[in-house]
């Protein structure tokens, strides 16, 4: 299947919208898993249904199924293996819907702890630092990072308090100066360029209508 054509990608949307079903209707961990690695396959096409699902499985934990095999029983996935793959779609797709994702990953990081909360606060890290290939390859510059401190401006100073490590992973990120990524410039050669960046161009937009 051509994965470029409006056909294909309403074709795709479909097959989401159809996991997403399955996904709420399920209170089996393992067939949920089993979708998730379905989705990732195309996670980048369907933003909009993944959101949902992220947001449908941190909000209906389900205990693990004991599953009987041969003459013993065999314990299935535990919440914690679903929260773990979301976030790793999530984290796929953190620059094609962040505005979405922020919420979720603020939840996360101020309401639980152990892996899921260490899991979120990566992949906020990973869009709150400095890309080499997003700044030498696309035209994309400091709009991910001006989008967080938006999101962050746009709370409360309660607000703020309140999700004191979101706002301070990302204020770590924003004011340090290193770039990190790496470039495969010919077939045997691979780049990891580290520079340090102004980031006095992030706290000031261009424009009033945008960045």
């Amino acid at each position: 299947m051509d994965l470029g054509n409006e056909k294909a990608d309403a074709e795709l949307s479909k097959f989401a919208d159809e996991i997403q079903k399955r996904i709420v209707a399920s209170d089996d961990n393992d067939a949920i898993f089993d979708d998730l690695e379905l989705l990732e396959e195309f996670v980048y096409k369907v933003p909009k249904q993944t959101v949902a699902i992220a947001q449908h499985i941190f909000s209906h934990p389900h205990k693990p199924k004991t599953r009987k095999i041969l003459d013993g029983a065999m314990e299935g996935k535990r919440h914690e293996k679903i929260a773990d793959k979301i976030l790793e779609l999530l984290n796929r797709i953190r620059y094609i819907a962040p505005s979405e994702i922020f919420p979720i990953l603020a939840e996360i990081i101020r309401t639980e702890d152990g892996d899921g909360k260490a899991k979120a606060m990566e992949v906020l890290k990973g869009f709150s630092k400095y890309d080499f290939n997003l700044l030498k390859n696309t035209k994309a510059g400091y709009t991910p990072q001006r989008m967080i401190l938006d999101f962050i401006e746009a709370w409360t100073p309660e607000q703020q308090l309140a999700n004191f490590e979101f706002v301070q992973i990302v204020t770590t990120e924003l004011l340090g100066s290193a770039v990190s990524g790496t470039s495969a410039d010919s077939v045997d050669t691979i780049t990891f360029p580290f520079w340090g960046c102004s980031s006095y161009s992030i706290f000031e937009k261009t424009s009033p209508g945008g960045y």
